[in-house]
């Protein structure tokens, strides 16, 4: 009977650790339904053997009577192997694996039927998970929502894993004793009563862990970690570790963890504006102009002075302010018709709020009229004049999508006045319109074009809000939804095809890999000793081949592969000169069993049939010759020489050596090495800049490949490339977070520094 691996298990003498709550249901409910679906299999595999052994069937009435003995042990062992594959992959219970060891004597082990159970195996395994492939990896991803992060789940720790349920079923049938059609009938069952329901079993595990409040609201399940960096994650309100700047900027007046109030917010604001010398400058620098006074304590002050004569002092209110925005507003739809007729329109960045009001008030209340605006309607001009002056400067996006972005001051200025909650609500409409219309203005770059969809797209939204935006933030909600819908389908289309180039590129790491494990493993075989050349050919032309497939669909460790390394260590021991009768004896009895072994294997991985029968044959009449007590015809030998590694020509090798200029610890290079897909990268600058995408990280930064926003390969680093391409300033990695968010955090990060310096009389 064949050596079976035995399943984890946990070391008895110490309590098993429990299972998180969600999983431990999870698990049961699983477990419940397979091991149900296993009882109803196996009535029918008696049925079959049944049937089988009435048409005289030879070994069925056997079978189906030693599968009636052990079927009890069968289904326990089954369920326990199940129970046993969650506590292993979710808790990292890992137990020793054994193989079975094999010598000379035992290579008629070497067998075809082991074979065919593989082949059965990995088919209906690959089948399965192609059609539970979207249930399986929302489960996964619960699974990983649930450990934080720790662990990865996969093909080969998923607990519900096609390939992980059909090893808990196989390790229970080699404990049967039954031939190998009785086994395959069995597998085929299996397949059909059991694996076929699997896609059931995972949605029913993840209702389960949904009703457990574990992500609830994941329509669908992500290509890899939901968390990527340059990507916005949601802010938790009542996380510690995430500090509002609002509340941060309130610091000792609020207390900790105090509500921003709107009325200190904006006091708060004025007392950091008027000690920075701000309360009533432009954000560009220089006096305000003198028409335009800001009230404190019921005193008008102009540019920080008292205004001499209160009797020209008019006061403006919030609702008169913001029906003087509404005519810029006005004022800034119609650079759109400027542009259109040839004219040079007013840059956004070049607007100043508050000149442009000074001169619509003067028109209105005459030249002597001082014009006096609330304290906290000034502070809003003001932060709202600085957010935007960080949004210009703001790396992260294009000029010309900068320059759409800026025409949206006086909408958020209005926002801002009108509703006092807007700064120090997160959620509020406007800043997470801001937020996504940055976040898809940062994936477009001027090569693009501004023809581009996306370009078009940000374009008609920004006029959209000019147009059509009096107070209702509700307009704000329904452009977000238009753009993240685009956006969506976009990072849909993108993160499919960074699935693909991640397998592509993984498979080329994969199979070089393979190929020196292989090489090593043969070299070692053989040593320094040359080798007849029918068995140089046959190794390297053929069993290499065959060592190769086995390392890359089993593993290195593998039994088959174990199996098939005894069998290269047999034939090259078989073409050695054999000095005395013992040896040649030897030869005699294990020659024709190593002919066997060396055929199934050629033939498992379909190596081509009359170029084996022509190596085989003559191999046959090579023992047949060392079989002989003295021979006088010596047989060419030659040595073994393995495909070799590529090699780096000397020119690149020196290259190479001169580029690596940063150590292993600079942060820059751990940056580039570590980087995650979905990050973006600006290269160059200014009009031919290229904004591309990361899709694939091979190796901790061995190689980087790059996409454009149409998914198309564009670029491929090293990650010391990168790191040494961003600290030349050739390469700028783009900051994906939210952009409101980065605004007023640099806002009040310098106001704050400011306030404590010395200001000079």
């Amino acid at each position: 009977m064949d050596k079976v691996t035995p399943l984890k298990t946990v070391s008895p003498g110490r309590p098993p650790k429990p299972l998180p709550r969600p999983v431990e249901k999870a698990s049961v409910r699983a477990c419940e339904l397979l091991v149900g679906y296993l009882c109803d299999m196996l009535d029918s595999a008696d049925d079959k053997l049944f049937d089988l052994s009435e048409g005289q069937q030879s070994g069925a009435l056997d079978a189906m009577r030693e599968l009636r003995l052990k079927r009890a042990g069968v289904e326990s062992g089954f369920r326990q192997a199940l129970e046993n594959q969650f506590r292993s992959a979710y808790l990292g219970e890992d137990g020793s694996s054994v193989l079975g060891k094999l010598d000379l004597d035992s290579l008629s082990l070497v067998q075809e039927d082991q074979m065919e159970v593989d082949l059965a195996i990995n088919t209906m395994s690959r089948r399965v998970r192609m059609v539970s492939e979207t249930q399986l990896r929302a489960f996964n991803h619960r699974l990983e929502y649930l450990s934080e992060g720790k662990r990865e789940f996969s093909e080969r720790n998923s607990p519900l894993d096609p390939a992980q349920i059909v090893a808990a079923f196989r390790v229970e049938t080699e404990k049967l004793d039954v031939d190998i059609k009785t086994r395959l009938i069995m597998y085929k069952l299996f397949e059909r009563l059991v694996l076929s329901e699997l896609g059931f079993v995972i949605t029913e595990a993840n209702q389960t862990l949904i009703d457990s409040g574990v992500l609830p609201d994941m329509t669908a399940p992500p290509i890899r970690a939901s968390r990527q960096p340059g990507q916005s994650v949601p802010k938790a309100k009542d996380s510690a570790s995430q500090v509002n700047p609002i509340e941060s900027l309130l610091g000792s007046a609020g207390g900790a963890g105090a509500a921003a109030d709107p009325a200190a917010l904006y006091a708060m604001f004025g007392e950091l504006l008027d000690a920075v010398r701000l309360i009533s400058a432009r954000p560009g620098g220089g006096p305000a102009p003198s028409n335009m006074a800001v009230m404190q304590g019921g005193v008008a002050y102009v540019n920080g002075a008292p205004v001499t004569d209160p009797g020209h002092v008019r006061q403006v209110s919030s609702n008169d302010l913001v029906g003087m925005l509404n005519r810029l507003q006005r004022v800034e739809t119609s650079l759109e018709e400027l542009g259109q007729d040839g004219h040079d329109p007013l840059r956004a960045e070049d607007m100043d709020v508050r000149v442009e009001l000074s001169s619509l008030l003067g028109a209105e209340g005459g030249e002597e009229a001082v014009h006096a605006l609330d304290q906290a309607d000034d502070a809003v001009i003001n932060l709202v004049s600085m957010l935007f002056d960080f949004i210009f400067d703001d790396q992260a996006l294009a000029t010309e999508i900068k320059a759409l972005i800026g025409r949206l001051q006086i909408p958020f200025l209005k926002t801002a006045i009108a509703d006092k909650s807007f700064f120090s609500n997160e959620q509020h409409a406007a800043r997470q319109f801001l937020n996504t219309l940055a976040k898809a203005g940062s994936q477009w770059s001027s090569s693009q074009g501004v023809s581009d969809p996306l370009y078009r797209l940000i374009r008609e939204s920004v006029f959209k809000v000019l147009n059509d935006f009096d107070l209702d933030a509700r307009l704000f909600e329904r452009l977000r939804a238009d753009i993240e819908d685009v956006v969506d389908r976009q990072e849909s289309q993108r993160q499919r095809i960074e699935e693909r180039l991640q397998e592509v590129e993984q498979g080329k790491v994969l199979a070089e890999q393979t190929r020196r494990i292989v090489t090593v493993a043969v070299q070692e075989r053989i040593g320094q000793r040359a080798l007849p050349a029918v068995a140089a050919s046959l190794i390297r032309d053929a069993w290499q081949q065959v060592l190769y497939l086995t390392c890359l669909r089993e593993g290195s460790g593998s039994e088959p592969w174990n199996r098939y390394l005894k069998v290269l260590e047999v034939l090259i021991w078989s073409v050695l000169p054999k000095k005395d009768d013992a040896a040649r004896a030897k030869l005699a009895d294990l020659a024709p069993k190593l002919i066997v072994s060396l055929r199934k294997g050629l033939e498992a991985i379909g190596y081509d049939a009359r170029e084996q029968r022509r190596m085989l044959d003559e191999l046959v009449v090579l023992h047949g010759q060392l079989l002989q007590p003295v021979t006088d015809v010596e047989p060419a030998r030659e040595v073994v020489v393995l495909e070799p590694e590529p090699q780096v020509e000397p020119e690149q090798q020196a290259e190479q050596e001169e580029a690596e200029e940063l150590p292993i610890d600079h942060p820059t290079l751990k940056m580039a090495c570590t980087m995650k897909s979905g990050t973006w990268i600006d290269i160059g600058g200014g009009e031919g800049s290229k904004r591309l995408r990361l899709a694939a990280n091979v190796r901790h930064g061995s190689k980087l490949v790059f996409i454009n926003a149409r998914g198309i390969r564009e670029a491929e680093y090293s990650g010391m490339a990168l790191a040494l391409a961003v600290e030349a300033g050739e390469i700028r990695v783009v900051d994906g977070s939210p952009l409101f968010d980065r605004a007023l955090e640099s806002v009040i990060g310098d106001l704050r520094r400011m306030r404590q310096q010395p200001v000079s009389a």
